[in-house]
């Protein structure tokens, strides 16, 4: 029996989990213990939208306190996040300042002048990534103009889960999957653009050399393995720590034919098994080739995904309205959809009401340029978006085939999107084809499996696979008589 911890971080909450991983009658299964979940958002700080380290360092401490009251030692730990933020380091091991948020408006603009010193077509055949606003490149240069200072005294920058892991470890690595986010590494990830990293002025001693996902790092700190109360240090191990690869890799079946959506704070939805599409007409369709557990492209599509529900739903409870996913669901589900289809990647969705109007402003804004009528009230506010959402899967899921010469019998959804039934039924009925879902722990279930490979308590990825099989249950949701696939 083993025991492993998965540290996992989405953008607007966390969790710390342990896995027990058993030998039974029937072969090896993997039993997941929620520890704590926490919510963590960001704060309005220095002049800009920063994640609050402090809290989540309190509440990753609070869950290894916990989960060592319950299981004893365990064996290791790795932690997993939402892509493209980074940390700067100075030359004694201590943050330069606290990491930007992606959603500040400090990219806004960036990206246009970026391209007159080169080109958006470029940055796609050299990377891979398709250009948003978001990507550590642009976040960059967008540090570099407006604090220089702050560039210069670094000495590493490090991906979120990267600081997290030296933080917990003292060791410090770039991980692949996460640095396969940032739109500064050349096609497949294995080193950096050093080239394009060059031409746009940003220090190339702050990157380092990328660790494959896997990696044991080291031991967990002993200061914190005393504060945790450990009586032997787990190791500290990289699972893909970008969240999306450990979601894809708790994808079920064969990841070769299978057409997947990562659903939570936002939806990636992609496929697996042929090779990097760095195509003019990828470029055109927005597939960004991150890299997957075991360092294979991973080629997908970002959609704007449950955010804009979440947004939404946080702009009704100021108001003084406070309803749960499950009635908004029940609403939803209940309201006349609308004849036009939202538009869920517009622009304008992507800032947090923090720093910006709220959500449903937002909607009613784009209805109103458009002269179409907008949602009358709550419940077919969210159908509008769920709607948007199907109507997106459909659209990524034909350019797939397209590009890709596949055909998917199938749409597996994994995350806690996946949770949402309403929204799966309307995504069958969108792609005209099953949608299977779960598991929705699908991250830190990919997170942990890729920890006990990597210490040898499971001999091989293929294993790992079948250990997954043999430990979850999935939902089946076939289209509606009469749905039609787009495309």
């Amino acid at each position: 029996m083993t025991k492993i911890a998965a540290i996992d971080l989405g953008a607007e909450s966390g969790r710390v989990i342990v896995a027990t991983i058993a030998d039974g009658p029937a072969g090896t299964t993997v039993e997941l213990d929620l520890i704590n979940r926490f919510t963590h958002m960001p704060l309005t700080a220095d002049g800009g939208l920063r994640w609050d380290i402090a809290a989540l360092q309190r509440h990753i401490i609070d869950g290894l306190t916990q989960a060592r009251a319950r299981h004893g030692d365990i064996a290791a730990i790795g932690v997993d996040t939402w892509g493209v933020d980074y940390a700067l380091v100075d030359a004694a091991g201590e943050l330069v300042e606290a990491p930007y948020c992606y959603r500040d408006k400090r990219t806004d603009g960036v990206m246009a002048d970026a391209w007159r010193t080169m080109p958006d077509a470029e940055i796609f055949r050299r990377t891979g990534i398709r250009s948003m606003q978001i990507n550590t490149l642009y976040q960059l240069i967008a540090h570099q103009r407006q604090r220089p200072a702050s560039l210069a005294k670094a000495q590493r920058l490090l991906g979120m889960p990267d600081w997290l892991h030296f933080w917990l470890s003292g060791e410090r690595a770039n991980e692949q999957t996460f640095s396969s986010t940032t739109q500064l590494c050349a096609v497949g990830a294995r080193d950096w653009d050093r080239d394009l990293i060059s031409r746009f002025a940003i220090p190339e001693h702050l990157f380092a050399g990328i660790a494959p996902a896997g990696t044991v790092l080291g031991v967990l700190r002993p200061a914190l393995a005393r504060q945790c109360g450990f009586t032997t240090a787990p190791r500290v191990v990289l699972p893909g720590s970008h969240d999306t690869a450990s979601a894809v890799a708790a994808v079920p079946g064969d990841p070769a034919t299978t057409c997947f959506i990562s659903s939570g704070t936002w939806s990636l939805m992609g496929a697996h098994g042929s090779g990097a599409l760095t195509s003019p007409e990828a470029h055109a369709a927005l597939i960004s080739n991150e890299i997957g557990v075991g360092g294979a492209p991973r080629p997908l599509t970002n959609i704007m995904g449950l955010w804009i529900v979440q947004e939404c739903r946080r702009a009704w409870a100021k108001a003084g309205t406070e309803r749960s996913y499950a009635e908004l669901t029940r609403l939803a589900a209940e309201a006349t959809p609308l004849r036009a289809v939202l538009d869920v990647d517009d622009a304008r969705f992507l800032h947090s009401s923090v720093d910006s109007d709220d959500m449903p402003s937002r909607i009613r804004q784009w209805c109103a340029e458009r002269s179409l009528p907008a949602p009358a009230d709550v419940g077919q506010t969210v159908r509008f978006v769920l709607d948007g959402l199907a109507d997106a899967y459909a659209r990524v899921c034909a350019n797939f085939e397209r590009l890709t010469g596949k055909r998917f019998a199938a749409v597996h959804v994994v995350g806690g999107g996946g949770e949402n039934q309403f929204l799966a039924q309307l995504t069958a009925d969108a792609c005209a084809r099953p949608v299977v879902t779960g598991p929705t722990e699908a991250t830190a279930l990919g997170n942990v499996l890729t920890q006990a490979v990597a210490i040898g308590a499971l001999p091989s990825p293929a294993e790992a696979r079948a250990t997954l099989a043999r430990s979850i249950a999935l939902k089946r949701f076939e289209p509606s008589r009469g749905a039609a696939q787009r495309g």
